[in-house]
């Protein structure tokens, strides 16, 4: 991702998730807590979204919200 060339002007915009992934893994090596279990306890949980977490959704229980975040390393 660093070593290319940004794929718009300066002062134009194109959405990209990079930032959110590499926000992520600088996270969880500074606080030696998986990016899960920071989530969760610190969006999660005080926002009281008990439906919400990560992979794939469970079909068996169509009241579940869940919310899906990848990130690749």
């Amino acid at each position: 991702m660093l070593n290319t060339a940004p794929a718009t002007e300066r002062g134009k915009h194109l959405y990209s998730n990079g930032g959110y992934t590499i926000a992520g893994h600088m996270l969880e090596k500074v606080t030696g807590i998986a990016w899960e279990t920071l989530i969760q306890d610190e969006l999660f949980s005080p926002l009281d979204m008990n439906n919400t977490g990560f992979g794939p959704p469970n079909l068996d229980d169509s009241s579940q919200q869940t919310v899906f975040m990848f990130l690749s390393f």
